[in-house]
Parts: C-alpha cells; sequence; structure tokens
C-alpha cells in the first residue's frame, strides 16, 4: 500500500461571471459579479455541495448615529480581473470598489485582491486597503467573513495566546464545540470574542470542512485602525436564523465609538482558506505506528531482527524513533537538533535496526520537533535567544523550556526566525547520512510570537510550519510525513500527512465516545491515538482502548503484543478501503441503546458494515439502529455482546 501523497495543482477556467478553480478533490469557485468573492467551495469526495450560504466578504460600516452604514465587497462586479498561472501556482487578481444596500460607493476606498491557490487545498488571500485620504468614523471592519451552511455539526477555535489557559504551549484548540444547526442556544452565538482567533475551522465529522486561517503578520490586523481611545475586534461564528447559516466574522475592529479612523495609505491584510483532500474510499488503518523503543532496560531497547520479523508479519509499516528525552538518565538521547545524536556503537545499532526495518518493508521515520531547540545542540548558545518564541515585548523575555523528568527536551524557538533554515538543514542531515523512511514531526502547529528580532511586531509562524510541512513532503519524496497533531487541526497541514497522530489526554473512563471530534475527523489520512496507559494497564483496559479506536476508524500508538494480537486478528480490516462513508460513536448517525456498547459503520452503495463493541465486563443484549442517511431508512436491530466484545457483519442495502 502507497501511503505517500502528492500536491494536486488547481485547474482554472471561467464560466461566465464565475472563475473555477478545481483539481480532484476539492473546487473554489469565485463570482464576478459579487466583488470577485468566493462564493462556492466544494469538496468533491464529501458531499460535493456549496459549503458556503453566504459568500465571503470584505466590508467597512461607518458609524452614524449608533449605527453602521455598511459598504460591502458584494454590493458592485470585480473590477481590473486577471487570472495568472505562475508554475504550479495559479490565481486572480481584481479590485473592488466597496457600496452600500443602496448602491452608494464609499468615496477614496480600493481594495485591490490577490487570490493565490496551492497545490495542498488552500488559497493565499492577499487583501489590500487603500485610502486616500483618512476614512471617519470607522466603527467596524470585515475581512473575509462568511457564511457557512448549517449542516456543520462541529467547530475548532485557535485563539490569540491572551485567552490561552496555557500560553506557553502551541496556539492549540480548547475545545471541539459540538454545533446543533441552530437548535440549541449554544449556537447564538457558537463562539464570540473581542480578541481575533488564529483560524476557524467547522467541519461535519467524517465527511467534510472549511477552514479560515489568519497569515502570519498579526500585528497588522492589530494596527489597521488608529484611535485615540481602546478598541475592540470581533471574532464570531453565530447561527443566522434568517439565511439558515452560521455567519463568521472576522473584525479588526468592530466597536461603535467616535474617532476611529483607517488611514490614508495601503494596509494589506492576508488569510488562508483551506479545503480537505477527502479521498473517495476510507483510508486504511496502519497497525502499531508507534515508537520503535519498546524495552525497559537501555541495552535492550534496540528491537532484533526476530522483532522486526514479527512487526512485518503483524501487518506493521511504521514505526518512529522518538527518543527526545532521556528515559533511563544516562545522557543517550536524541537532542532536538543535534547530530550525531548517540555515539558510535549506538549509531551502529540504529543503522542495524533500520537495515532490518526495510527487509521487513517498514518505514522508520526520525523524530523531529518543529519547535524544540536542545540547550546541548550545536548553534543554540549563539541563536536561541534571538531565534527564541517570546509571549511579551521585551527583549530581556527568557526562554520558554520545556521540561521533561531527566533535564529538558528543548527551548520553544520561532519559525519565523533563522530557526527555520536550522530545522531544515538538520532535517537534511539526518535524511543524507541514514536510511530512514520519511520524517516524523511533533510540535505541528503555528504559535503566538512577540520576538521582534525576526518579525516586526505580534506574529504567528503557522504559514512558516506549513512550508516547512511542504518542502518536508517533497524532501521525503515517496516516504513518510507522520505529524503529531493533537489539539492544532490543520487541514492544509494534514492534506499532506501519510499518517497523523492525536490525542494524548485520556478519558477518565473507557466508553465509545472518549475521544475528541479531531480521531474521527475526516477520511483524509490514516490515524492513531497516543497511547495512554499505564505500563501496569490490565488487557481489559487495552482492549477497550484498541475498541474505542477502532470505532473511530484508529489505531493505538502502541507496541503491547496484547494489543499487536488484537488488531492483528481483526480480518475486516482488510476490507474498508472498499466502503466510501464511516460514522464513529456520538455522531447520530449510528446508535445503541446502551453507554457501554458503541456502534460504528461503513457502507457504500450496496452494503454496511456494523462494528459493535462492548465496554462492560458483563454480557449484554442491545438494540442498535442506522439513521435513513446510512441506510435509506432507519434500520433496527438487536444483538447479543459477551464481555469486552467486538464484533463486525454486513448487511445489504
Amino acid at each position: 500500500m502507497k501511503f505517500a501523497v502528492e500536491g494536486v495543482p488547481y485547474q482554472v477556467h471561467q464560466d461566465g461571471c464565475k472563475v473555477v478553480f478545481e483539481n480532484k478533490y476539492t473546487c473554489f469557485v469565485h463570482d464576478l459579479d459579487q466583488g470577485g468573492e468566493l462564493s462556492d467551495a466544494r469538496v468533491i469526495n464529501g458531499s460535493n455541495a456549496n459549503l458556503l450560504a453566504a459568500p465571503q466578504r470584505n466590508s467597512i460600516g461607518l458609524l452614524e448615529h449608533n449605527h453602521y452604514i455598511v459598504f460591502s465587497s458584494l454590493n458592485s462586479p470585480a473590477e481590473d480581473v486577471e487570472i495568472f498561472q505562475d508554475g504550479e501556482l495559479c490565481g486572480l487578481t481584481f479590485t473592488q470598489r466597496l457600496h452600500n444596500a443602496q448602491g452608494d460607493e464609499l468615496k477614496n476606498v480600493l481594495i485591490r485582491r490577490r487570490v493565490t491557490y496551492h497545490p495542498w487545498g488552500y488559497s493565499v488571500n492577499d487583501v489590500t486597503i487603500e485610502c486616500a485620504v483618512d476614512i471617519a468614523p470607522v466603527g467596524q471592519v470585515q475581512i473575509g467573513s462568511l457564511g457557512v451552511v448549517s449542516r456543520m455539526d462541529c467547530m475548532a477555535v485557535r485563539e490569540a495566546s491572551v485567552m490561552a489557559g496555557a500560553p506557553w504551549g502551541t496556539n492549540a484548540v480548547s475545545d471541539y464545540k459540538t454545533l446543533s444547526g441552530g437548535w440549541r442556544k449554544s449556537d447564538v452565538p457558537a463562539y464570540y470574542s473581542r480578541h481575533l482567533p488564529l483560524s476557524i475551522l467547522l467541519f461535519k465529522r467524517g465527511l467534510e470542512g472549511i477552514e479560515y486561517a489568519r497569515c502570519d503578520n498579526l500585528q497588522v490586523w492589530d494596527d489597521l485602525i488608529k484611535s485615540r481611545q481602546l478598541y475592540w475586534q470581533q471574532g464570531l461564528i453565530s447561527f443566522d436564523r434568517q439565511s439558515s447559516c452560521y455567519e463568521v466574522r472576522m473584525c479588526p475592529v468592530d466597536t461603535p465609538r467616535e474617532n476611529q479612523f483607517l488611514p490614508a495609505g495601503s494596509t494589506t491584510l492576508s488569510y488562508r482558506m483551506t479545503l480537505p483532500y477527502v479521498k473517495k474510499h476510507i483510508v486504511p488503518l496502519r497497525p502499531l505506528a508507534s515508537n520503535l523503543f519498546k524495552k525497559d532496560q537501555f541495552a535492550d531497547r534496540w528491537p532484533t531482527a526476530e522483532e522486526w520479523k514479527s512487526l512485518g508479519e503483524s501487518s506493521c509499516t511504521l514505526m518512529r524513533l522518538h527518543n527526545d528525552g532521556d528515559r533511563f538518565n544516562n545522557g543517550i538521547f536524541w537532542r532536538d537538533a543535534d547530530y550525531p545524536p548517540y555515539p558510535a556503537d549506538e549509531m551502529a545499532k540504529m543503522d542495524q535496526a533500520l537495515a532490518e526495518a526495510g527487509k521487513n518493508n517498514i518505514a522508520v521515520t526520525p523524530y523531529f520537533s518543529v519547535k524544540e531547540f536542545h540547550p546541548e545542540a550545536a548553534g543554540y548558545a549563539e541563536n536561541a535567544m534571538a531565534w527564541r518564541r517570546t509571549l511579551c515585548d521585551s527583549p530581556d523575555e527568557p526562554i520558554i523550556v520545556n521540561g521533561t523528568l531527566h533535564g529538558v527536551y528543548g527551548g520553544q524557538m520561532c519559525l519565523k526566525s533563522n530557526w527555520y533554515a536550522k530545522r531544515r538543514d538538520t532535517i537534511d542531515e539526518v535524511l543524507n547520512n541514514h536510511a530512514f523512511g520519511g520524517v516524523y514531526f511533533d510540535w505541528c502547529g503555528g504559535s503566538e510570537c512577540y520576538n521582534r528580532e525576526h518579525f516586526d511586531g505580534r506574529h504567528w509562524d503557522n504559514d512558516a510550519f506549513q512550508e516547512l510541512m511542504e518542502w518536508s513532503r517533497q524532501r521525503a519524496g515517496d516516504g513518510e510525513v507522520y505529524l503529531h497533531m493533537t489539539n492544532v487541526p490543520s487541514l492544509a497541514a494534514e492534506n499532506l500527512a501519510s499518517m497523523v497522530l492525536t490525542e494524548e489526554v485520556g478519558a477518565g473512563r473507557f466508553s465509545p465516545e472518549m475521544f475528541s471530534p479531531h480521531v474521527h475527523f475526516m477520511n483524509i489520512a490514516p490515524r492513531s491515538i497516543c497511547q495512554m496507559l499505564s505500563g501496569d494497564a490490565s488487557r481489559n483496559d487495552r482492549r477497550c482502548q484498541s475498541m474505542a479506536a477502532l470505532l473511530n476508524h484508529a489505531t493505538v500508538s502502541m507496541w503491547d503484543q496484547y494489543e499487536c494480537d488484537f488488531i492483528s486478528s481483526q480480518s475486516w480490516l482488510d476490507s474498508v478501503t472498499k466502503y466510501c462513508r464511516h460514522t464513529a460513536p456520538g455522531e447520530g448517525l449510528a446508535e445503541t441503546n446502551s453507554h457501554d456498547a458503541g456502534i460504528a459503520a461503513y457502507w457504500n452503495e450496496e452494503e454496511i458494515l456494523v462494528c459493535l463493541a462492548n465496554f462492560s465486563e458483563k454480557p449484554q443484549r442491545i438494540t442498535w439502529q442506522l439513521s435513513a442517511d446510512i441506510a435509506g431508512k432507519i434500520y433496527s436491530d438487536e444483538a447479543a455482546l459477551e464481555a469486552f466484545e467486538f464484533k463486525t457483519f454486513t448487511i445489504k442495502r
């Protein structure tokens, strides 16, 4: 099975007032009659229906008697339209004039637009506001706001550090929020903040989604408006009953105060719009995909030739050399961004292990932290202060150091600095000298930073991270790009991954719904969860964890013989690639009448594969049900399950 993926450049054509950018996975349509704005976004192997109930828009609201007079890009046609092709990139440039609902133009303001489509499912949108004079009084500005269809059932927002519970970490999703299509009060609003979020993702689990992410220059959003007093931004996601959609507002300013103005001159704000590369058929699961070190004793940590053979016979195709901490407290571990990692005898053992893995068709990927730089690595003393991530605008802020039981993992760096070049060089050095089968990345996501030595003002390095991933995808060739993405969903990054690792924190009890929606996310790439059990966990605990993962179409990143044997015994896994859709527990399409019994289903036009799991130590007789979306009509039946049983069966549609 070939797991490597390739970028797919967009083809562009014009159909009347519509400019269409399309590849085999996604389609974006711009409407020139509506200011050139994005009016249609489709995931071809999802629903292949428009995810936008209302086009994107840019608007400026002038304050008048405590109300906004809104001038929008949607109220007049685009001007100066040009379609361009630049190698694998293509796009559109045009000019927008803003008009209110009565057709009056906002004088002395032009918006220049450049939209560039990249082969990994996203467009970069540059919005340049040109003001001939100061524009006042401005109460609201919206950049790329849009309406998303009500069928989306989940939301993930990555907030600014000022809103984060643990600002020293990556700007992560604090919670995946369930959306109800406007049927619950929690949808109105689903999200509201006076600080603009860094990214917004709305999706329907198992099917499709759409993501808006601000580009790396955050300071320009903060400085757009000039004011003599404090003003507020606005990030909003709220169900709009009139349009029956989720209104998504991104406002660099939204506050009805006097003395606020857009200054004369030119300002460019940029954001990224991404759709997922959903595959036509269910992607296969990948057993194990774990750290190749399993031994409790340092001397026995490298797998033997017999163990590599056993792994290959267990359908293992991928392992990672994850050794970033001094687990054995002997100073022999792989320090982030250092090379060579081990003494000569350990390096020889590593190369021998890679040779044995290759004999058994197993790819081994080395560990690289995207953000951590170990203090003992070459170049740290000279460069770390300049490259470090800072959380305030102070030249004296110390390096944020991520600790471990025996020392540190490393200091946090920012990819907007020359750390980016250092990280690339160290990846190259490792891959040039050893028979690794790709790369494994930790700390996969943008982090907010204030360090002015590599960017003038507040920024994050999300675009730089994506650039590094695309370079790594090219560098790996037919090899693996294995990403650890706990709480940092990114459609653009996951589109290029051959494996995604997620979910580090376990639930209090084992249950069918113990994982976040990021485990059963969209059918983009194979997924696994981190091993979350202690070494003395019981077999039943291990079985429950594996059953919960399987119901979510995921495996467990582990190397435990019992769990290996359990996964290997699931012969039905070989057939899942013939199905086109899958639903996991908690999504409402397949349900049981017991909290301790889980159900999942795979289906195509001909048949349905049903998976049932009993998480109880006692036998159960349950009732299970499939919705009409799966079976064409509501389908219900009973099943008897033994204690901790996992069973599958098929039914014809």
